[in-house]
C-alpha cells in the first residue's frame, strides 16, 4: 500500500470533494473488509454500501486484496490503495466544493434550529468603544453557548495576538484529529465545524 496517492482523475477528485461517499471509503482505510462487513459496521443498507464501494473501486481508490472462497461467487475484500489521498488544488472542483460547504452550513444551522429553537433568537450584536476616540468595535455572537442534549452552538469574536491565534488554530486541529480517531462504529452522524479566521481591520 502506498502512503500517499495523488488524485489527478477529475471524477475521483470530484467524488472526494463532494464528500457524500467518504463515510463508506473510510471503512477500508485501516482494515480490509468485505462489503457486508462494512455495511454491518456502518449500520447501513447493504445495497447502499455496495454502490459506494464499487464506485470507489472503479475510481481507483479501493483495491481488492483478497477473495474469500465460498459456494458460488467469492466474497471480495477491499482496502484503500493508500493511507492518504491528496487532491492538488488545480484538480479540485472549486465551485462544487464551495457549494458543498455552503450546503453543509445550511444543513447544520437548520438541524440545530429545529432541535434548539432558541438559537433563532440567541444572536447578540455588541457595539462598544475600546478607548480610542471616534472608533467603535462590533461583535456578533451568541450570548453564551446554546446547548441541549448533544447539540452545542456558539460563535464569538475575540482579539488575539498572532501567536495566540496560531496556538488556538493548532488546538482546534488537534481536537479535530482526536475526535476523528474516536468517531467510528454505528453511532449517529454528527456535524462539527471548527474555524478560526482573521477579520479585516476596521
Amino acid at each position: 500500500m502506498r502512503t500517499v496517492y495523488v488524485v489527478r482523475s477529475p471524477d475521483a477528485a470530484a467524488a472526494l470533494a463532494d464528500g457524500r461517499g467518504l463515510p463508506y471509503l473510510a471503512q477500508y482505510f485501516t482494515t480490509a473488509r468485505s462489503i457486508k462487513e462494512a455495511a454491518d459496521r456502518l449500520g447501513e443498507p447493504l445495497a447502499k454500501v455496495h454502490y459506494w464501494t464499487r464506485r470507489w473501486h472503479e475510481l481507483g481508490l479501493l483495491e481488492v486484496v483478497e477473495e474469500r472462497r465460498r459456494g458460488g461467487r467469492p466474497i471480495r475484500v477491499y482496502r484503500t490503495v493508500a493511507q492518504l489521498f491528496e487532491v492538488p488544488a488545480g484538480s479540485l472542483p472549486h465551485e462544487k466544493f464551495e457549494a458543498r460547504m455552503a450546503r453543509s452550513r445550511r444543513v447544520q444551522r437548520a438541524a440545530a434550529e429545529e432541535a434548539v429553537p432558541e438559537l433563532q433568537h440567541a444572536a447578540v450584536l455588541r457595539v462598544y468603544n475600546e478607548g480610542t476616540d471616534g472608533q467603535v468595535s462590533t461583535d456578533r455572537t451568541t450570548d453564551g453557548a446554546v446547548r441541549r442534549g448533544d447539540i452545542l452552538s456558539c460563535d464569538f469574536t475575540v482579539r488575539l495576538s498572532a501567536a495566540d491565534a496560531r496556538r488556538l488554530r493548532d488546538e482546534l486541529e488537534d481536537l479535530r484529529n482526536r475526535w476523528l480517531e474516536r468517531g467510528t462504529g454505528r453511532s449517529g452522524t454528527h456535524m462539527v465545524e471548527l474555524a478560526i479566521t482573521p477579520l479585516p481591520q476596521d
